[in-house]
């Protein structure tokens, strides 16, 4: 009978010995809340910034990693809300508590590169996810699709107590294989500012500053217990073949538009490897570090008319030109831009992701680029990379009222490497 707990597909072939060890490990995984947990929680509660947790007995799936947190919304002077106080958590409240999450095997990061780990876990929860399971399980994460119901909800609530539980998005976690036993893994987990993972829009109330205490939290994994013979087989691969992890990994970038501006070129975005698909969106420069009375993820559209991709000087494709309305009065021109988001995306998926194009023309305005040469999900392969420069040339219907950040998601494939002496390289 198949595990309960196996998810995906039970091996791939092509990546050497690291893809064979799905065959010999995945019976017997079992829940464990490590003493580690209880550290992370303790550090916390403390009021430290970051925390770690170490496992190294056993191998462990990554994949399996998940978070849970109970938490209450305080004033900076520690004293408790009134019953009547519109404070509120952040929708997708597990993304936006935490400025970064960061991956290491034996001390070595699997991190590479510059991220804002809010933007890119909620984006991939937005474009990848149905509607089923954001009013389903992702509401344990603090997702909410009817954000309006969920926030009265919680100002009309006498207890300001609520918890958390969900998955953490990071690159290695996010890969399905399992990880060598004789591996530390520590996750270091850094908070984002109070403004930016609580929603508030009363004048007095922002001026107690109010933040998140955590009650309680634990990082919950599972691990595989492997026979002897199983681990001696796995030795002997070891000697002449490394563990490889195929990750696929996010970059980050943000650049500064100042208001005023009708056209701007955007040149070296990318100087090198290529990725294999860039997503752009835009956020007032006063939201990307946390406003209290502002939407952490509205994506303004901007009156953008036309954004195009160059590839070493070279126009990429025709680039999307757009017509966003604020009112009833126009019909918004983005069908295109609206569908190539969906194609680089779960969204042609028959169940979707719920992303209406009302909602892109509103304020989920992200556009996205393919620079695969095929549109192949290519997420468990290694390909021949390729190098070049990536430059971005966008205008504005009306010049900006006030300055924007652009912000650009790159994916790339990344490959984490381990050896016999547990000797970590990440690539």
């Amino acid at each position: 009978m198949a595990s309960p707990y196996f998810t995906g597909r039970r091996y791939i072939k092509g990546y050497g010995f690291g893809s064979t060890l799905l065959n010999w490990l995945r019976t017997n995984i079992v829940p464990l809340v490590k003493s580690g947990g209880k550290y992370l929680g303790s550090k916390l509660i403390e009021g430290g910034s970051k925390a770690a947790i170490d496992i190294l007995q056993d191998d462990v799936k990554p994949s399996q990693a998940f978070k849970q947190r109970m938490n209450e919304i305080k004033y900076s002077d520690n004293t408790d809300l009134d019953t009547d106080d519109a404070i509120w958590p952040e929708n997708d409240f597990l993304s936006t508590f935490f400025q970064n999450v960061e991956v290491q095997l034996n001390d070595v990061s699997t991190n590479i590169g510059p991220s804002h780990f809010p933007i890119e876990s909620h984006i991939s929860t937005l474009l990848n996810y149905g509607k089923g399971a954001k009013k389903g399980h992702l509401t344990a994460r603090g997702h909410f699709t009817d954000e309006g119901a969920h926030n009265t909800k919680f100002t009309l609530s006498t207890n300001k107590i609520f918890d958390v539980y969900g998955k953490l998005n990071s690159p290695f976690l996010n890969q399905g294989k399992l990880l060598l036993n004789g591996v530390s893994l520590k996750v270091k987990l850094t908070r984002s500012q109070p403004s930016y993972y609580l929603r508030c829009t009363d004048t007095d109330n922002i001026n107690k500053k109010p933040y998140i205490k955590i009650l309680e939290t634990y990082l919950l994994v599972r691990k595989v217990k492997l026979t002897p013979n199983t681990l001696f087989s796995i030795e002997e691969k070891l000697k002449t073949e490394n563990v490889l992890y195929p990750i696929d990994r996010v970059e980050c970038k943000m650049h500064t538009i100042a208001s005023g501006i009708t056209n701007i070129s955007l040149d070296n975005i990318v100087i090198g490897t290529l990725p294999k698909k860039l997503l752009v969106c835009f956020q007032s420069n006063q939201v990307i570090n946390g406003k209290y009375d502002a939407d952490t993820f509205e994506f303004k559209p901007y009156s953008i008319s036309s954004i195009g991709l160059y590839i070493d000087g070279n126009l990429f494709m025709k680039p999307f030109e757009t017509l966003f309305s604020a009112n009833d009065e126009q019909i918004p021109l983005v069908a295109r831009s609206y569908l190539n988001l969906m194609l680089n995306t779960n969204g042609l998926d028959e169940l979707g992701n719920g992303l209406s194009i009302k909602q892109f023309n509103e304020n989920k305005a992200i556009f996205a680029f393919n620079l695969e040469h095929a549109f192949e999900d290519a997420f468990n392969r290694v390909n021949p990379k390729r190098t070049g420069t990536v430059s971005l040339k966008i205008t504005f219907k009306t010049p900006l009222t006030e300055v924007v950040s652009c912000i650009t998601l790159l994916n790339f494939t990344g490959l984490v490497e381990i050896d016999k002496t547990r000797q970590v390289l990440v690539q």
